[in-house]
């Protein structure tokens, strides 16, 4: 399995919200496919970047990191396989996300490792 960075979010904006928040933030219009558990994906692709949205997810708290708090889950893949570029782009969509919508998240890499809280 590859490893990625998340960026798990709890915000009271409406999913339609969110959805629009990435979008101007990304310049990228939603591609949605339903996944094996019957959730929708949307998957943003812009600048050899995929950010992909998931409204929930069933990960527990581990680690120390409180995945519970947090139910939307967007995840970071760097086309190019380039790990420092897909954290700084991360770090940027946490930062824009968190500001346009008053959400509160973390970003965490490989599910293991928390690097940031805002």
């Amino acid at each position: 399995m590859s490893s990625h960075h998340q960026i798990f979010i709890d915000t009271d904006a409406e999913e339609s919200a969110l959805i629009e928040s990435i979008q101007t933030i990304t310049g990228s219009r939603p591609r949605t496919q339903q996944v094996l558990d019957g959730a929708t994906l949307r998957a943003f692709i812009f600048d050899n970047t995929v950010v992909e949205l998931e409204m929930s997810h069933e990960y527990e708290d581990d680690l120390g990191i409180p995945f519970s708090k947090y139910p939307i889950v967007i995840t970071v893949r760097d086309l190019n396989s380039n790990r420092t570029r897909e954290e700084s782009t991360a770090r940027w969509l946490l930062d824009k996300v968190c500001s346009i919508t008053g959400s509160h998240g973390i970003l965490v890499e490989d599910l293991q490792r928390m690097l940031e809280r805002r």
